[in-house]
């Protein structure tokens, strides 16, 4: 008759072998016999999490602690049952638990760390990377999370450099070669980033997120010819975008439409919808009957592009049709390349009687013949898209950081902020504060049409403004976009566009300072030009 510590040892090893039946059925039978033993309620809970159980691996899990509150491995076990639960708050408190009992715990340290690092607090997370690193110098993973820590906090050579330790210390991972490749990406330096993508796929050629970065970093250097085809994996990625959608209808590749319906729908941003929405009146052209599907505050903005096509927003139900494209999949099909941008502007209108509006509005505040710069600060934060966030940090300024701007001799500063950064336009005195006119992107359409330049960050105003043939210039973070190219102050997306890049990363005095000097000499010689017009108390 086997002991109980026989069979236990027996149930472990056909757990870990994948027979996960029989070993239930033995950690059942030493709970018959012994219900409070804490190693088989343990195990036991391993595998109903396994199984996805989760409500009965969290009891069992419990009442194992309730047993050997001491034990190290018992709240690992907790804390990874309820993460996976997703209770996150649940799952900090064992692995904190987990330390207070063993103060080195490499998975505990890693663990926690990693949930920091998710919350947006990269800084924290690096300092118990290095803990755990300092009782496991050896361990891969540490290495690479620390790099990961580093590349959030703009540290890209600090970043590239644990990176390269994860890889010679396991090179058998294709993660480890991705997440080189992005940080190499970060640092501008899309050439070696491939390099590093290209070896992640030769280990695992179907990773979806890889391929999706090695398109983005071809697209970059200009190689549109594979870059936009490459570019199409990004719908096999295990997480896309709010509007991924699966149609029974094929994917229009530029074949003949002969008057077939078509469905055209954004698929990301604001600004891409923005972008790509100068392929519609081409794929008229083509022949289609085109339903343009948007984001709601871009449904009347849309209504302006020429070819007739109707346009819905997402969610509204959708009529028949017999192709669709995402908007963003278009420059395929019409092959765009590097040399052939349809780069003709305007391609969206302001309304004429808003616009008439807003001229009256400048003339009754005596602003008409003032110099008018727009300005836009800050992106969307999107909270709860770790990813997300951590580009609108990087690409976000503070209000404080655009005093140099209203100092400027002769201009006025209008504020075309949106979202949760808006309030902040109070902060900085003579700044004209328009969020609350600003209903959806028709009424910002119309106040750009009676300003001089948009000044912005990476934001969909930069696309709004460039689309309707504005001068807008657009303060870019070191690791800019990818449709922003390399080595160029201007767009070929946008002939009004310039660009003003971060030369270090998180550095924006040096782009602010040359955007001010140009803005004064614009200003001056707008100003030097217009004729004085004096108000009747001044004759």
């Amino acid at each position: 008759m086997p002991t109980i510590a026989e069979t236990l040892t027996l149930a472990l090893q056909l757990h870990q072998n994948g027979r996960l039946d029989d070993a239930v059925q033995l950690y059942r039978d030493i709970l018959a016999v012994h219900p409070r033993h804490p190693g088989a309620l343990h195990l036991l809970s391993q595998a109903y999490a396994t199984r996805g159980k989760l409500v009965q691996a969290r009891r069992l899990a419990h009442a194992a602690l309730v047993q050997e509150p001491g034990n190290t491995a018992l709240w690992l076990g907790a804390a990874v049952i309820a993460h996976q639960d997703g209770r996150l708050p649940e799952a900090v408190i064992s692995w904190r638990r987990a330390l207070t009992v063993t103060p080195d715990s490499v998975e505990a340290l890693n663990n926690i760390a990693q949930v920091l690092q998710a919350a947006g607090d990269p800084a924290n997370a690096e300092l118990l990377f290095k803990q755990a690193l300092a009782h496991a110098p050896a361990l891969a993973v540490l290495h690479g999370n620390l790099g990961l820590a580093r590349k959030d906090q703009n540290n890209l050579d600090g970043a590239i450099a644990a990176l390269r330790i994860s890889l010679r210390l396991d090179d058998r991972r294709p993660v480890f070669h991705h997440n080189l490749g992005n940080a190499l990406a970060q640092a501008g330096d899309f050439t070696a980033a491939i390099r590093h993508y290209d070896r992640a796929l030769a280990q695992d050629p179907q990773l979806a997120e890889t391929h999706t970065a090695r398109a983005l970093a071809l697209l970059a250097l200009g190689a549109f010819d594979t870059g936009w085809a490459a570019y199409e994996w990004r719908w096999r990625q295990a997480a896309t975008t709010p509007f991924d959608r699966r149609f029974s209808a094929r994917q229009w590749r530029g074949e003949p439409l002969d008057g077939a319906t078509i469905l055209l729908h954004a698929e990301q941003g604001l600004g891409d919808t923005l972008q790509f929405c100068r392929y519609v009146p081409m794929v008229v052209a083509r022949g289609g009957r085109v339903i343009l599907e948007v984001q709601r505050e871009l449904v009347r903005l849309m209504a302006t592009l020429s070819g007739g096509s109707a346009v819905i927003a997402v969610g509204d139900p959708l009529p028949d049709f017999t192709w669709q494209c995402p908007l963003m999949s278009l420059p395929l099909a019409f092959q765009t390349r590097r040399n052939d941008i349809p780069a003709a502007v305007p391609y969206l209108a302001a309304d004429p009687a808003r616009v008439a509006a807003w001229h009256q509005h400048w003339a009754a505040a005596n602003l008409a013949d003032r110099f008018k710069v727009g300005l836009v600060w800050a992106g969307n934060p999107r909270p709860g898209h770790p990813a997300a966030s951590a580009i609108d940090r990087r690409r976000s300024i503070t209000i404080d950081q655009c005093r140099n701007l209203a100092t400027i001799p002769g201009i006025v500063l209008v504020s075309l902020q949106k979202g949760s950064r808006a309030a902040e336009a109070a902060t900085l005195p003579g700044l004209i504060d328009l969020s609350a006119a600003l209903d959806d992107f028709v009424d910002t359409a119309a106040v750009i049409e009676t300003l001089d330049v948009v000044v912005t960050v990476d934001t969909s105003v930069a696309h709004l403004a460039g689309a309707l043939a504005k001068p807008v210039w657009v303060l870019s973070r070191f690791d800019g976009c990818w449709r922003w190219l390399r080595d160029r102050d201007d767009s070929p997306w946008y002939p009004t566009l310039t660009l003003y890049r971060q030369h270090r990363p998180g550095d924006w005095a040096e782009p602010l300072a040359r955007l001010a000097a140009d803005l004064t000499e614009r200003a001056a010689n707008e100003f030097s030009s217009r004729p004085i017009r004096l108000q009747e108390a001044e004759i």
